[in-house]
C-alpha cells in the first residue's frame, strides 16, 4: 500500500515466554485478539483473551503483533504522521441515524466494499449487554449493523487473523481503535516469508479515537445493579465537559457519572501513548462542542483516495478542522503520551 506510515518501532523479536512475562502476568494485555488465532494456547472467552498454555518458542507472532508487546512502539508526533485534518459527518440520513456521531466511518466502511477496495470490512459488533465481537462485513447492510460504538475492549484482530487464514482470500480492511490498529499495522508490515498469510491483504485500516477500553463484565455488572433489571441498548460517552456515561433503555436515556465509569477500564489503557490510532490509513473520532460531526485525520494516500471517493460521490461533507480544535486534540493527545510514558517509568 503506498504512502503507509512509518512501520511501528518493534521490539526485539521473542515468543510467548516473554509475552507471557511482560504482558500477561502484568495484568496488561489490551484483549485486542492478535494473539488469538495462530496459536492453539490465546483463546478468546467471555471478552477477555486467555493463556490457557504455555510454550516455550523463542519467536513467535503472538509477541511480535502485540500492541502492548512487539508492535508497541513509540510516535514522535502527538497524532502521528496526517496528511489532512476535516471536520466531516455523512450525508445519508441512513448513515447519521446508526452512528455514533457524525457516520463517517459506516459511510467510508461501505464504500471502500462497494467500491471493492476491500472484499470484507473486519468490524466490532454485538449487542451491548453482551462481550463485542468481531464480523466480517461484506455488505453495507452487514456495515450499518455494527454502527455505533461499544466502549467495551473487543478481540477483533482475531477475527481478523481467521480472514487472514482463508487461503484465496481478497483484499481486508478493518475498524479498530488504537492497539487494535497497531496490531494489525505490524500485520501487515511483517515480512512474508516469516508469516503464513499475505499481509498485502490487509489494504484499509479505519482507526477510532479511544481514551480508554472497559472491561464489559465489570460495566455489565455495574449497570445491572443501577437499572434495577431495565435493559441496555446503547452507550455514549459525550466530549467534554459532560463528563457523563449515558445509556440508552426501553425507559430513556439514564445518565451516570463518568468518575463510576472510570474503574472499570482496561489496567492496560493507561500505558497506550495513543489517542488517535495514529497507524490506520485514516483516524476518525469525536469532535468536541460540534455534535453530530466527526474529526477526521487522513494519514495515507490510501486514506486520502478513500476520503476522496467518498466527497465526489457527495457521501461526506466536509471542512477544514478549525485551529483551536486541532490544538485541543494536539493537547489531548500529548496528555495521553504523557501519563502512558509515566505509567511504563513507575513499572519499571
Amino acid at each position: 500500500m503506498a504512502n503507509q506510515p512509518d512501520s511501528p518501532k518493534v521490539l526485539p523479536i521473542a515468543g510467548q515466554p516473554d509475552l507471557a512475562r511482560e504482558v500477561f502476568d502484568r495484568n496488561l494485555c489490551a484483549f485486542c485478539g492478535a494473539c488469538v488465532g495462530p496459536c492453539p494456547h490465546f483463546i478468546h472467552v467471555d471478552g477477555r483473551v486467555i493463556l490457557r498454555d504455555r510454550c516455550v518458542l523463542d519467536d513467535g507472532r503472538c509477541w511480535s503483533f502485540c500492541p502492548m508487546g512487539g508492535a508497541r512502539g513509540s510516535f514522535e508526533e502527538d497524532l502521528g504522521p496526517r496528511l489532512d485534518v476535516w471536520v466531516a459527518r455523512a450525508v445519508k440520513s441512513e448513515y447519521r441515524k446508526k452512528a455514533q456521531y457524525g457516520g463517517v466511518v459506516s459511510t467510508l466502511a461501505a464504500l471502500a466494499l462497494k467500491d471493492g477496495l476491500v472484499s470484507e470490512m473486519v468490524l466490532t459488533s454485538g449487542h451491548p449487554e453482551d462481550p463485542p465481537v468481531g464480523v466480517r462485513a461484506r455488505t453495507k447492510t452487514d456495515v450499518l449493523a455494527s454502527a455505533g460504538s461499544r466502549y467495551a475492549a473487543s478481540a477483533v484482530v482475531a477475527t481478523l487473523n481467521q480472514a487472514l487464514a482463508e487461503p484465496g482470500g481478497g483484499p481486508l480492511g478493518l475498524v479498530g481503535t488504537p492497539c487494535q490498529i497497531k496490531a494489525a499495522s505490524a500485520m501487515r508490515s511483517a515480512s512474508p516469508a516469516q508469516v503464513s498469510f499475505e499481509p498485502a491483504r490487509i489494504q484499509l485500516l479505519i482507526g477510532l479515537f479511544c481514551t480508554w477500553a472497559l472491561d464489559y463484565r465489570k460495566l455489565t455488572r455495574y449497570l445491572r445493579t443501577m437499572l434495577f433489571g431495565e435493559r441496555a441498548f446503547g452507550y455514549d460517552i459525550p466530549p467534554p465537559p459532560a463528563n457523563v456515561f449515558k445509556v440508552r433503555t426501553g425507559d430513556g436515556i439514564k445518565a451516570f457519572p463518568l468518575d463510576e465509569i472510570r474503574p472499570f477500564r482496561l489496567n492496560a489503557c493507561g500505558f497506550c501513548d495513543d489517542l488517535t490510532a495514529a497507524r490506520a490509513d485514516v483516524s476518525v473520532g469525536s469532535v468536541e462542542g460540534l455534535d453530530g460531526w466527526n474529526t477526521v485525520i487522513i494519514r495515507t494516500e490510501a486514506g486520502r483516495n478513500l476520503i476522496e471517493r467518498a466527497r465526489e460521490r457527495e457521501l461526506l461533507k466536509v471542512s477544514p478542522l478549525p485551529e483551536a480544535d486541532l490544538d485541543h486534540l494536539k493537547e489531548a493527545a500529548a496528555l495521553k503520551k504523557e501519563r502512558a510514558a509515566l505509567a511504563w517509568h513507575v513499572e519499571g
